[in-house]
């Protein structure tokens, strides 16, 4: 950005709080995709500040912008139509977003079934330096009588229909199988392409089966910050 010809976006930059020194430095595009509506991604409201932490240390200049991140398990009947075309929505805002802005990297914090594929898509079209980094894992919900997970719940829709178990029984699997915020916990399509995504090379090892609840998120997003930029400069 420079010249008089950018003088106008110098001038909107600063209205964002970008200082002199800070023009040259690479803008490393933070890809949110936080909502209070879906569980799996609602702890990145938090995590993004590790990772602009992670950024400015580096010597970059973050750039935080949102996507959508509908849940796959909220959206039943008609809301389903909406789902799988979500992806290409994604993927499609964030290339406009990150080439009319010319973002140096990004960092793509996702976490669900639609999400994380809307956003690798978009990785591969932009191909700039990128991490990822998911939310973590939902804890399971541990009970005098075992361990239950999300399929459980799923379950004991059937065991109650035929009586197998009492309604005080699946009233409680209801209200505690969820038991915290992060991906559902069980291999679905949020934690298969979070592992995928891991594999490549595109997320720090060992994050996407952490529990979302643990300290790790903290410490690996502002890592995440740092591997965005320094990305840029090889």
């Amino acid at each position: 950005m420079t010249g008089r010809r950018m003088a106008g976006a110098r001038s909107l930059w600063r209205a964002n709080g970008m200082k002199d020194e800070q023009f040259g430095m690479p803008v490393i595009g933070i890809v949110n995709s936080f909502t209070d509506v879906n569980p799996g991604h609602r702890a990145f409201k938090e995590l993004v500040g590790y990772v602009k932490e992670g950024v400015w240390a580096a010597g970059g200049t973050p750039a935080e912008f949102n996507v959508p991140a509908p849940c796959d398990g909220m959206a039943q009947g008609e809301g389903m139509h909406f789902i799988l075309p979500s992806r290409d929505l994604i993927a499609g805002s964030i290339q406009a977003m990150a080439s009319a802005h010319g973002f140096d990297g990004l960092v793509f914090l996702c976490s669900c079934d639609k999400i994380v594929p809307g956003m690798l898509m978009a990785a591969a079209a932009l191909n700039k330096p990128c991490m990822f980094l998911t939310a973590g894992s939902m804890l399971p919900y541990e009970a005098d009588e075992g361990t239950y997970v999300t399929p459980d719940l799923k379950e004991s829709i059937g065991q109650r229909n035929i009586d197998a178990i009492s309604e005080e029984t699946f009233t409680r699997f209801r209200e505690n199988i969820c038991f915290s915020c992060g991906t559902c916990s069980m291999y679905g399509t949020a934690n298969t392409m979070g592992v995928f995504a891991e594999v490549i090379g595109l997320c720090p090892i060992d994050s996407t089966t952490m529990p979302n609840s643990s300290a790790l998120p903290g410490n690996l997003t502002l890592a995440s910050g740092y591997a965005a930029h320094d990305a840029t400069m090889t």
